[in-house]
This record gives C-alpha cells, structure tokens and sequence, in this order.
C-alpha cells in the first residue's frame, strides 16, 4: 500500500502533482495507491495507472494543454471513490487526448483487460470541447464502468464511449473493438453541447456490452 503524499503529492491544487502520483504507482508495483480525503491534486501531464488508485474522496485535477493524454489505465487496474476534474485547452486532433480516463490506444489494435472504474465524480472546465469522460478503446474488454455522476456542462460531448478507432490497419480482422463490458448507473446533470455525437454513453464497434441505467436530466442537440 502506498501514499502519493509519501512521494511528494501536494494536494493543494497549485503544485503539480504528475509526477508524484507517477512514482507512488510505480511504487506500488500494480498494488493499491492512497490519495488522501479533502485534497486537489492538481497534474498537467499524463497519469499512468497500472494498479487500483483510491481517491478516498479526493481530487484529481488534471489542467491540459492539446494534445496530452488525461488518466492512462493499464490492464488490471482500478479506479474509485473520488472525483476527477479535468480543464482542457488549446486543440486536440482527436478523443483519445483530454480524457478524464481513457484504457486502450486507438493507434493499437490490443487495448487492455480487466478495467473498472467505479463511483467517481466527472468535472469539466475550460475551453475544449467535445472531449470525453471515460473512454474504453479498440479491444479493451472485461472491463466494468459504473456509478459515474458527471457534472453539467457545455464541454463534455460523451461521458463513456466505447470506440473501435477507426484504424485502417485492423478495421477487418475483428480484434479492435471493445468487448465483454458492463456500463450501468450512468448519471449526468445535463449535457448541453449542440453536437450530433455527444451522448451519455456512447458505443462504435463494440460487441458484449451490457449497458444499464443511463439517465441524463438535460441535453440539447
């Protein structure tokens, strides 16, 4: 068990914490990492998470520039009990970059196994949008999303997608898709982006996903 404070973390939403939190998972070795209740961690750079983080109330605040990738999960990994703020700016070439959470690469046909994200709070800010939330790409599979609560907002264009990638390499051989998923209890306080794709929870080219418990108070299209 290790605590990203033990390796630096501020927590005062002013510091950037990326690195401490990087080298408390790393620590950890795929084990469990402690974020402390009451706290911002504020990182302007990728987090990999390669183990089960628990937030235990806190923040993460990721503030993002282009094309940066947000929180990048691993195959067996968790993540709970916490909120995750997410400001973007500038420009991104495509809804891999600004995730909140993201688990698979869309420029690999692989993804990743065993990923669950559970009862988390989704923040928005800033001035990029129709980014998304969490996000399961290519053949990432075996993966259970739930009890996401996402703040309103004008930014967000998908809370939780599923996406295939779009890659020519292996658009035919079946093996880029996402399969083998649970989404339930999804719950957002109103999406008002006026765009044809933004939805709660959005799925492309996946296959044994069950989803459940979607509800949104407001959108606008």
């Amino acid at each position: 068990i290790v605590s990203v404070d033990d390796y630096g973390a501020a927590g005062d939403d002013t510091a950037d914490d990326a690195a401490a939190i990087n080298a408390a998972d790393a620590a950890a070795a795929g084990g469990l990492v402690l974020f402390t209740p009451g706290k911002t961690y504020r990182c302007t750079s990728q987090l990999d998470c390669t183990g089960e983080w628990n937030l235990q109330g806190a923040r993460i605040h990721m503030v993002l520039s282009g094309n940066v990738r947000g929180i990048e999960m691993d195959s067996n990994t968790w993540i709970h009990n916490g909120i995750i703020k997410k400001t973007g700016t500038g420009t991104i070439s495509s809804g891999e970059y600004q995730c909140h959470i993201k688990a698979g690469d869309f420029n690999s046909p692989t993804g990743k196994e065993n990923v669950r994200v559970n009862d988390l709070i989704l923040e928005t800010a800033g001035t990029v949008t129709n980014s998304n939330g969490v996000v399961m790409a290519t053949a990432t599979h075996n993966f259970v999303i739930e009890n996401i609560l996402a703040r309103e907002t004008a930014l967000l264009g998908r809370i939780v997608m599923c996406h295939w990638g779009n890659s020519a390499n292996y658009a035919s051989t079946g093996t880029g898709h996402p399969h083998n998923g649970i989404i339930r209890n999804i719950y957002s306080e109103g999406m008002t982006l006026n765009s044809l794709a933004t939805g709660v929870v959005y799925l492309s080219g996946t296959y044994g996903v069950v989803v459940e418990g979607v509800f949104s108070e407001r959108c606008a299209y």
